[in-house]
């Protein structure tokens, strides 16, 4: 277990830290990997669909470790993953990015993610969410049709993946905010860690909302969805299209969450 956090976590924590929210006019995009357009294309990744996503706001950045804790501390959300008993001997290794304050959290499942949005939104005149696969997936293209928001290629220092894949010069998580931002404002969309999305897990786009909404009514235990790929995988893990589907319960050093709002 892993108690241990940096000296500002260990002060007196205020009674919130709202992340800061960038908002997002919006707008009609192609959602999806077009095999005419992009290599690397998934078969969940597909068909290729227009979707129109209304105005909303997303988190400049994934929430981090200070932001999490405060929840934590209220008692509202359950601790990350590394601060139980018998947490998984990865965590240590990590060191500061695990608990430094500005780090994104990790170690949470969707449902420690829904805990905080619930518990953040009781906090303020705002109700807080988890993005949709659509909001994300606009959000992360930021107008372009590209495999990245920056171009085709993960060029160098554009983002925190596997190695030295990304030219990057951290071994684990980094401090949100180290990478230029998007064209939305918006930081770490590609890489760092995956991140928790509101929608249900299938396999492929058939008969998905073209409206930007979640996708719901999955079969029963269906998984949840996960995006933007993370310090631990490859570069075309980092796609904007890129999708994996994980158990809702699912807890590692590699996956946290960013939010959402409407209003």
């Amino acid at each position: 277990m892993i108690n241990k956090l940096s000296k500002a976590s260990q002060q007196s924590q205020p009674t919130t830290v709202t992340p800061t929210m960038v908002k997002i006019n919006g707008g009609k995009f192609t959602m999806g990997c077009d095999s005419e357009r992009e290599d690397g294309c998934l078969a969940n990744e597909k068909p290729a669909h227009e979707v129109n996503v209304l105005t909303f706001w997303m988190s400049k950045t994934e929430v981090t470790v200070r932001q999490y804790m405060v929840c934590v501390n209220t008692g509202a959300c359950p601790k990350p993953q590394w601060q139980e008993k018998n947490a998984p001997s990865y965590y240590k290794a990590m060191g500061e990015a695990l608990i430094g304050d500005n780090y994104p959290i990790v170690g949470v499942s969707q449902p420690n993610a829904i805990a905080y949005v619930q518990w953040l939104s009781q906090q303020t005149t705002k109700k807080y969410r988890l993005p949709t696969e659509a909001e994300w997936e606009y959000a992360a293209r930021a107008g372009t049709n590209t495999a990245y928001s920056w171009g085709n290629g993960i060029g160098k220092n554009n983002a925190n993946c596997s190695g030295d894949l990304c030219g990057d010069k951290f071994n684990y998580t980094s401090p949100v905010g180290s990478f230029a931002e998007n064209p939305f404002g918006l930081y770490d969309m590609h890489g760092n860690v995956n991140e928790w999305m509101e929608d249900c897990w299938k396999d492929n786009y058939n008969d998905a909302p073209v409206d930007g909404n979640a996708r719901q009514g999955c079969r029963m235990n269906a998984s949840g969805v996960l995006r933007g790929g993370a310090w631990f995988y490859e570069p075309q893990w980092l796609r904007s299209a890129s999708r994996n589907g994980y158990p809702l319960d699912f807890r590692i050093n590699f996956v946290g969450f960013r939010i959402a709002s409407t209003n």
